[in-house]
């Protein structure tokens, strides 16, 4: 579509008359779009939240993406009083007719009061530098903790009244959702260049140690293995990044890989407890299991034990086909958070029919500047591997700098979500 075509468009809409606040949405094709709503957009007067909604609803999304987070809501110890504004906003978003999908965020979301009381919950990579958006999965008592703040924010959710609203919950896997170490940009930092695994804490070395004897039972097989020469398992340290000693660490990413599936693995049990104790038996969400950037090929592990320096895809390790196949085996669905990168999606939709998967698969974009700006090569991608429905991330790219204005990019997303409800129609 031409640009000049697109402002004409934007004109249009712009002096449209808004749709009434109670008007129902469709269900059908219309919930299979989600805007991820943008944090900030919260804390504004009630009539420019509203004034957005009214805008999702002329491009035709049924479902709108918000997080109900332990940093936002617990905000000291045992005071859950925080975020009031989250309660109001998803109450109008009710109102005006939307179904929710909502990201559920502990392990994910720690608050700063938490991490400073127990500063050994943070996760440390190479350089010793932290991650607050994170929390150690060697924690001794990662669980037991976890399981006490999803109890509470799903008690809350249901103090909210908002389960009958609920389509999705998405299981809180790491930073955002993603069942990824943390990336590096919850350091605040752009690229992965400097980017190191994050077994380095407190607590890591220790569980390296006891899976290692869980294995070999004994140091001098395990020497023999690595070709070291440790005396006994205190003794042991985990490798030094560039320390090129193959057999090491084979073991060491392999733990690193176990790790994590294997609190994926009761995270998301305990996800689904928390959505059979707290929702009601005839509006229960179905659980998302996120499935985040590249699959990590095996050249790029043969290459990561060669050279003792895992890749950016190692180091979050991202475990494309075991959380395929756990969305299956766990009957979750699946949302993949980069749908602009056709050729990955396509593996993706591949790996799934090879292995009979037919779980949901929904798509969202990558929510960095410039991505979410071509709404038209989301819309090709969706289409071209059928995707269940696009989770549209960055509200704030399809206004300008006030919020509430529509520009160009709001009109592309116009024509790419008519072109998806024709096809899903």
């Amino acid at each position: 579509m031409h640009r000049r075509r697109l402002l004409l468009n934007l004109a249009a809409i712009a002096a449209c008359p808004t749709a009434a606040a109670t008007a129902p949405l469709a269900n059908g094709t219309s919930a299979r779009l989600c805007m991820a709503e943008d944090l900030r957009f919260f804390q504004g007067p009630a009539e420019h939240v509203q004034r957005r909604f009214d805008y999702y609803r002329q491009l035709g999304f049924g479902t709108l993406r918000a997080n109900v987070g332990w940093r936002h809501l617990e905000v000291a110890q045992g005071d859950w009083s925080g975020q009031p504004a989250l309660q109001r906003h998803l109450d109008l978003a009710v109102r005006n007719g939307f179904r929710l999908k909502i990201a559920v965020e502990t392990i994910g979301a720690p608050p700063a009061w938490f991490l400073d009381a127990h500063p050994d919950a943070l996760l440390r990579n190479a350089h010793q530098e932290e991650s607050r958006n994170d929390l150690s999965l060697w924690y001794p008592k990662l669980r037991e903790t976890i399981e006490e703040k999803t109890t509470r924010l799903f008690g809350r959710i249901r103090d909210f009244g908002l389960f009958p609203y609920i389509d999705w919950v998405f299981a809180d896997l790491g930073p955002a959702s993603e069942p990824i170490y943390p990336a590096i940009w919850t350091q605040g930092k752009s690229g992965c260049h400097t980017a190191t695994p994050w077994f380095y804490g407190a607590h890591a070395q220790e569980a390296f140690g006891q899976a290692m004897r869980a294995k070999y039972g004994s140091v001098k097989h395990a020497n023999a293995s690595w070709g070291t020469y440790f005396r006994d398992w205190p003794e042991m340290a985990l490798p030094v990044l560039g320390t090129q000693n193959a057999p090491l660490w084979h073991d060491v990413l392999i733990w690193y890989r176990d790790s994590k599936r294997d609190f994926i693995t009761w995270q998301v049990g305990n996800y689904r407890r928390a959505i059979e104790r707290f929702a009601p038996a005839a509006a229960r969400p179905q659980l998302i299991i996120m499935v985040p950037g590249r699959h990590i090929k095996p050249q790029q592990w043969q290459s990561a034990e060669q050279s003792g320096l895992p890749d950016c895809a190692l180091t979050v390790m991202a475990d494309t086909e075991f959380l395929l196949d756990l969305g299956q085996s766990r009957k979750c669905a699946l949302q993949y958070t980069a749908d602009e990168n056709g050729d990955e999606v396509a593996y993706l939709r591949s790996y799934m029919l090879q292995h009979g998967n037919t779980q949901i698969l929904w798509g969202e974009n990558v929510g960095v500047p410039g991505v979410a700006d071509h709404p038209d090569h989301i819309a090709d991608v969706i289409l071209a591997n059928h995707l269940y429905g696009m989770d549209y991330v960055r509200a704030s790219d399809i206004f300008e700098a006030d919020g509430m204005t529509p520009n160009a990019v709001f009109a592309e997303l116009a024509e790419a979500c008519g072109r998806l409800r024709r096809a899903w129609g």
